[in-house]
C-alpha cells in the first residue's frame, strides 16, 4: 500500500522526520523572506534543521534580533540560548557564493544555495551570470 501511494505521488515530497511542522514554517519564511520569528524552543530546532539540509550558506548569514539586541548566531547560541521569548531570525542583507562571489539578496537565499551547489559542482568552468 505505501508502495503504491509513493508511486502515485506527481510532485516532489520531502519527508523530514521528527521534525515538527512549526519549524518546517519557520525555516520557509526565513528562506523566503530572509526573517522569522522563533520561540525560545523553536531556535535550536530550526539551527539543527538548516544544518541537516546542508544549508550552511544560511547558517553563516544567520543574525538573530533579541531582547539584549542584535547578536550573531553564534554568540546567541553560546550565550543566550537560555533566554526567554521569541527572538527574530535575520540573514544578513547579501549573501555571497562562497566560490565565485556574486552576491544575492537575503530574500534570494534559496537561488544563492542551488547557484553556490552548482559552483562546487561546476569548479573550475565559467558559469553564466545570474540576472537579478
Amino acid at each position: 500500500v505505501l508502495r503504491d501511494l509513493l508511486i502515485s505521488v506527481t510532485d516532489p515530497v520531502l519527508i523530514l522526520p521528527e521534525v515538527e511542522l512549526n519549524t518546517v514554517w519557520c525555516m520557509l519564511d526565513l528562506l523566503y523572506s530572509g526573517r522569522c520569528v522563533a520561540s525560545q524552543q523553536d531556535r535550536s530546532k530550526l539551527v539543527n534543521l538548516l544544518s541537516s539540509l546542508g544549508l550552511a550558506m544560511v547558517l553563516d548569514n544567520l543574525e538573530i534580533e533579541a531582547q539584549n539586541g542584535q547578536q550573531s548566531l553564534q554568540d546567541h547560541l553560546g550565550n543566550t540560548i537560555s533566554e526567554k521569548g521569541s527572538a527574530t531570525f535575520k540573514l544578513s542583507p547579501e549573501l555571497d557564493c562562497k566560490v565565485c562571489g556574486v552576491k544575492f539578496h537575503a530574500r534570494q537565499a534559496v537561488e544563492c544555495f542551488f547557484h553556490e551547489r552548482d559552483c562546487k559542482g561546476n569548479s573550475g568552468k565559467s558559469l553564466p551570470l545570474l540576472s537579478k
